[in-house]
């Protein structure tokens, strides 16, 4: 939660195997915090090769699993890998490029696993 309403965007950052096998960060689009799931999936799959039809999202923040109902007090998502075994790649959440996240006193983001 935030002392004040959460405005702004993200974007998702996962980082992906290069040529010389380092994983290079490959970023989303910024993605606004009322997007539906749906497309922020689809955002994941356009950045992030290899995932293509290999995860599915949902929100935590819908009200019905204890998060806040409304973007401006913070958005969650579920992020489930599908025929995937092992260590997955550690999908980081940043700040918008146009708009960034703009927060109260308790700005954190953590790991999307």
């Amino acid at each position: 939660m935030s002392t004040k309403p959460v405005t702004g965007n993200y974007r998702i950052t996962c980082p992906i195997p290069g040529n010389d096998q380092t994983l290079q960060p490959i970023t989303t689009n910024d993605i606004a915090l009322n997007t539906h799931p749906r497309w922020v999936k689809e955002s994941i799959f356009k950045n992030c090769s290899g995932l293509y039809d290999k995860l599915d999202v949902w929100r935590h923040d819908d009200g019905r699993y204890g998060g806040p109902r409304y973007p401006g007090n913070g958005v969650g998502f579920y992020i489930r890998f599908i025929g995937k075994n092992g260590p997955q790649v550690q999908m980081r959440v940043v700040d918008g490029v146009d708009k960034p996240l703009q927060f109260g006193e308790s700005k954190t983001f953590d790991d999307i696993n």
